[in-house]
């Protein structure tokens, strides 16, 4: 219900309106806290005072949810699982492609600067060239691990433009609210669980 109204006040900015956009179990529950009613066959805003105070009541409460929440697990755990499976299949792409220089061939020198310099800050201090990390791609953000595979030198491993499009557009913003500790959304669990199912069996 938070992120719903999250989504409806802060990110598409209804403002009074939004009661009309929320999803309906959502606005159900607004009539039942008398936050809403039916007026003339349509659904008003009906909390007395101005709205910016419902609007400061929503962020604070989204601000002072703090424990997991209960998909978090699996939503993670899907996560995880979709990621470091790509980025298997890029390493076993690189390796069959060209044998033990693999990781001087993985990508370009933008990106291997990046990597590098990750590397060096982390754990690989004496490293000069991407050559010295055991796995370069676990090096790689995630913006950077699709850019790779979706280069003309991988071709996207199995999957064609339209499938990482599709890939990129689902997954790519649950990764940025779980990595950013935002709310998770309603169908956050569902979309993972289709990928990890699509990702089980054309990317293994």
């Amino acid at each position: 219900m938070l992120t719903d109204l999250d989504f409806a006040i802060f990110e598409a900015n209804h403002v009074d309106g939004f009661v009309n956009e929320v999803e309906p179990a959502v606005a159900e529950a607004l009539r039942g806290a008398g936050l809403a009613q039916v007026v003339d066959g349509s659904l008003e805003f009906t909390a007395v005072g101005p709205f910016w105070k419902f609007k400061n009541a929503v962020a604070d409460t989204i601000a002072a949810v703090v424990g997991p929440q209960s998909e978090l697990s699996d939503v993670s755990d899907g996560l995880w699982l979709i990621e470091r499976t790509i980025r298997k299949a890029l390493r076993e792409a690189a390796i069959a492609a060209s044998g033990g220089s693999w990781r001087r061939n993985l990508f370009n020198k933008a990106i291997a600067d990046n990597v590098l310099g990750r590397a060096r800050g982390d754990v690989y201090p004496t490293a000069a060239t991407v050559s010295d990390l055991r796995d370069p791609t676990e090096w790689l953000s995630l913006g950077e691990l699709l850019e790779v595979v979706r280069s003309p030198q991988f071709d996207g491993l199995s999957w064609d433009a339209v499938a990482w499009k599709h890939f990129t557009q689902d997954i790519v913003p649950i990764r940025n609210r779980l990595s950013h500790m935002r709310l998770l959304k309603k169908d956050d669990r569902a979309t993972v669980r289709m990928w990890v199912n699509r990702v089980k069996l054309t990317l293994t």
